[in-house]
């Protein structure tokens, strides 16, 4: 028995690291960013954004990770689905960590 719940808790860290992640509310990028980027929390401060060029896509159904090991999978601010309520299987964005 405790090895399979060592097995459960081992295939959930592994899924977490793929599900982008969601923080409350938006940030705000002043100014505003070009098309093919994006505004995301910055490290110091998640209500203050900053504009990246996201490399790719991340999480989803699959819990697909991102490619490059420098970057994080988040939550892509450009749609509706919120991984913090119910959306589990959310596309996410790859960006620098």
């Amino acid at each position: 028995m405790h090895l399979a719940a060592a097995t459960v808790v081992a295939i959930l860290a592994a899924v977490a690291v793929a599900v982008p992640s969601s923080l409350p509310g938006p940030p705000v990028c002043r100014p505003s960013c070009a098309e093919t980027h994006v505004c995301v929390p910055s490290k110091e401060n998640p209500r203050v954004g900053v504009c990246v060029k996201p490399s790719g896509s991340c999480g989803g159904i699959l819990g697909r990770g991102c490619e490059v090991p420098t970057e994080r999978c988040i939550d892509d601010p450009r749609d509706d689905c919120d991984p913090a309520k119910g959306g589990s299987d959310c596309i996410g964005i790859c960006v620098s960590r």
